[in-house]
């Protein structure tokens, strides 16, 4: 995948680079960045960062001072589209894929099973799979927060969960679903309780207690466990765990495939979301006893 980025606004406009596969620049008015704009003194000495990859283009901020927007929103980590416009100190910077590559879209059936839902769509995102992914969440298009505590929250902020709901429409959820469906990184959930009320319900079971009395994380926002965990819950734990939330969503072993798991009258219910175009978009359900 080939990027060529152009500065078009600003004292250095002009400025262009093309990158390559699996490669990165940093921008910034320090003479020793990738691509140095040395006039322009409101940018960081390295204010930020983009890397080429064969299948995305990512822009990191690299703690800038002031910031950096893409297309008018401050971001810290963002997937970057062709037209994107990154902004940073007075120069503003023109995106573009060159034409022998596709921007990948996730999965329609996907998005579209998700998106009319608004701001009832909720995740859990596992840094442990991926700390680059809690910078993609950072972003005025979703709340974000921790569901770790105390010292836990501080000492393992880079490798916990996080709780994630999404605005109507949000493109950071088809980021989050392009950067990380497949990887074991997120489920997804509806729900009709606050943010607070959500968030508080789910710490109940970060933990559980083994046999000999012992105490340890439950790592239930893993799609491989919960996709097992959920239809050997009895009727009361299943009740217990659904709490506010009306449908759990994650990858299959398959992840062409996307399961979803309601609870009605004590039991299991199962769909299935395909994403092959030549199967239909929701397999017939299942239901299994809780």
């Amino acid at each position: 995948m080939a990027t060529n980025i152009e500065v078009i606004s600003g004292p250095c406009a002009g400025t262009a680079r093309t990158l390559q596969t699996g490669e990165t620049v940093t921008i910034g008015r320090s003479p020793e960045a990738t691509v140095p704009l040395v006039e322009d003194k409101f940018l960081s000495s390295i204010h930020f960062s983009i890397q080429s990859w064969a299948d995305r283009c990512l822009l990191y901020d690299l703690n800038s001072r002031n910031g950096v927007q893409l297309n008018g929103s401050r971001v810290g980590m963002s997937l970057l589209r062709t037209g994107d416009r990154v902004s940073a100190g007075s120069s503003e910077i023109k995106i573009e894929f060159l034409p022998d590559w596709v921007y990948p879209l996730p999965p329609a059936p996907f998005l579209d099973h998700m998106r009319p839902a608004g701001p009832r769509l909720f995740a859990i995102v596992d840094t442990a799979v991926d700390k680059q992914a809690l910078y993609l969440l950072y972003s005025p298009q979703a709340k974000v927060e921790i569901l770790y505590q105390g010292d836990a929250a501080t000492q393992l902020a880079d490798q916990a969960p996080y709780l994630v709901q999404f605005w109507d429409q949000s493109l950071a959820l088809e980021d989050l679903l392009r950067y990380g469906w497949g990887k074991s990184l997120t489920i997804f959930f509806f729900s009709d309780g606050s943010f607070e009320d959500v968030r508080d319900h789910l710490r109940k079971f970060l933990t559980a207690k083994l046999s000999d009395g012992r105490e340890v994380w439950f790592r239930f926002y893993d799609p491989r466990v919960l996709r097992d965990y959920l239809p050997t819950c009895a009727p009361s734990e299943v009740a217990n765990f659904f709490g506010a939330a009306e449908k759990w969503m994650m990858e299959d072993k398959d992840p062409t495939v996307l399961l979803e798991f309601s609870h009605v009258g004590g039991q299991i219910e199962t769909k299935k979301v395909v994403a092959k175009e030549d199967q239909p978009a929701i397999a017939a359900a299942t239901t299994e006893p809780a």
